[in-house]
């Protein structure tokens, strides 16, 4: 691969002895490089691509490495920093300010790797033991979006903390069923654990619906905001919804909408609760055998 031209250093930087780079703010950043088995271009597979460069630049007084990735529809040019349990990633042209956390070895399941908006993230899912890294590594998952409803990026990275990217999949929920579909690239080994779907769907399932196209009325499910709501989508307008304890649905991992015996049935977890047209609870019921 042809390095861009501002990442070649000067040849007086690379008598630098080793040291730890003061930021502004106060972090250190190494000048050691992260993934340290990664010295080149790694193809995850034919088109799929990621590079690491061995000889740094500088950004506001810390040392930076040349980083670039093509993998589905995502593609970036910029730099890594290293500093003590945290790897950055910064564009091209932008300041130190601008980084933005790449992995943390200190972060477990659940925590927040970085968050510019509600439309884009990066958390973890999960952090295991790999045998074949003899390290652990750690599934962020990676959702950007445009607006409420169209993704840019949704997609689990398998990262190593020496080895780098072993494997990512771009992945959908299905919104009727909640079925998750993998697109992988790397080693499908990672991707192999039934429970990795759980995690998914536990982070980033949020919403389930039914279209009646008979009465073109369309029932949304939110389980972060914990209302069944119906609306009519031939005149554009809200009808009726009902509000549940968000203690209740936060938690959720399987749900989803059926019209039964002139009723709206929310299917959430091992109950069902059962709706009149005004979305009035009727009842509910254990219904462990659903899903």
């Amino acid at each position: 691969m042809t390095l861009h031209n501002k990442w070649i250093l000067p040849i007086l930087m690379l008598s630098l002895p080793a040291l730890w780079l003061v930021s502004g703010c106060g972090e250190e950043f190494s000048e050691e490089p992260p993934f340290s088995m990664v010295s080149d271009t790694v193809f995850l597979d034919v088109d799929a691509w990621y590079y690491i460069g061995k000889t740094p630049s500088q950004i506001d007084g810390a040392l930076a490495y040349p980083f670039a990735y093509q993998i589905f529809e995502s593609v970036f040019e910029g730099f890594l920093l290293n500093a003590e349990n945290r790897v950055y990633s910064i564009g091209l042209d932008e300041k130190l300010d601008d980084r933005m956390a790449f992995l943390d070895t200190k972060m477990a399941a659940g925590d927040t790797l970085s968050k510019s908006s509600a439309f884009r993230y990066n958390l973890i899912i999960d952090v295991k033991r790999d045998e074949k890294t003899g390290e652990e590594v750690y599934y962020v998952l990676r959702r950007s979006k445009i607006g409420v409803r169209r993704i840019r990026e949704r997609a689990i990275w398998v990262i190593s903390p020496k080895h780098g990217i072993l494997a990512v999949a771009d992945f959908n929920i299905g919104y009727t069923d909640g079925q998750v579909t993998l697109n992988m690239v790397g080693d499908p080994d990672y991707f192999s654990d039934p429970q990795l779907i759980r995690k998914i769907k536990y982070y980033d399932n949020d919403i389930t619906w039914l279209v009646d196209q008979d009465r073109h009325i369309i029932y949304e499910f939110d389980k972060n905001k914990a209302v069944l709501k119906s609306r009519d989508f031939q005149a554009g307008e809200d009808l009726y919804e009902y509000k549940f304890n968000k203690t209740n649905t936060r938690e959720l991992i399987d749900f989803r909408i059926k019209l039964e015996n002139n009723s709206v049935k929310l299917i959430a977890g091992d109950s069902c609760f059962f709706f009149s047209d005004l979305l009035e609870l009727q009842r509910s019921a254990s219904c462990p055998n659903e899903f």
